[in-house]
């Protein structure tokens, strides 16, 4: 059975066991997480990884994390059982979140292949939209820009770039939250099957 991982949102680094503490470990930590795993929120937070050691299920609630050990009860687990073999990681991010996410998945990553064109007045307006032939643009692989240095594919120096990535998620009852992480130099502006979801440096919404 592979192992189900589940995030909590908190500030930890201590774990006060109690009479199954044998059972309960800690199985590893990182302390300078920048890019391994993201949290619910999308941020890279410190991370700790308890394992179930043992060959029954244990429920987590009253199990405490703490980074002050004059205070071994600053985060408390809540009714959560944690499977023989599986493991739970937990975010050190100052907060107190006790929403269990079963996990996460990224449906669209910047480095995969993206459509794009250079903006102009041509560009047909319907572009936003589901229904829009996507297949008359470029595709390459992201990043796709200007030239700074970070970019996979560098396109003329020119007033805007349109980019459209198309996927599908089978269920959209069983999303929790979406996170969108931009990565830009002067603004832009995003649409989901054409409605505007965020913008930054780029007029008013």
């Amino acid at each position: 059975m592979s192992s189900k991982k589940l995030v909590l949102t908190l500030i930890l680094y201590i774990f006060s066991f109690f009479n199954l503490s044998a059972q309960i470990v800690i199985n590893e930590i990182c302390p300078t997480n920048v890019s391994i795993i993201a949290n619910s929120d999308g941020k890279f937070d410190d991370w700790i990884e308890l394992h179930n050691a043992g060959s029954s299920m244990v429920n987590l609630n009253g199990f405490s994390l703490t980074d002050d050990s004059t205070k071994p009860a600053q985060f408390t687990f809540p009714n959560y059982n944690l499977g023989a073999g599986d493991k739970v990681v937990v975010f050190a991010s100052d907060k107190t979140n006790k929403i269990l996410v079963d996990h996460w998945e990224m449906p669209v990553n910047a480095g995969t292949i993206w459509r794009y064109a250079a903006g102009s007045a041509a560009i047909d307006s319907n572009w936003r939209n589901l229904n829009f032939n996507e297949t008359v643009w470029t595709a390459d692989h992201g990043g796709i820009g200007f030239g700074d240095g970070d970019d996979n594919v560098i396109i003329p120096v020119g007033p805007s770039v349109m980019l459209r990535k198309t996927f599908t998620i089978p269920d959209t009852s069983q999303i929790l939250k979406a996170v969108l992480l931009m990565d830009y130099d002067d603004g832009f502006v995003a649409y989901l099957n054409g409605v505007e979801i965020a913008r930054a440096n780029i007029g008013t919404a």
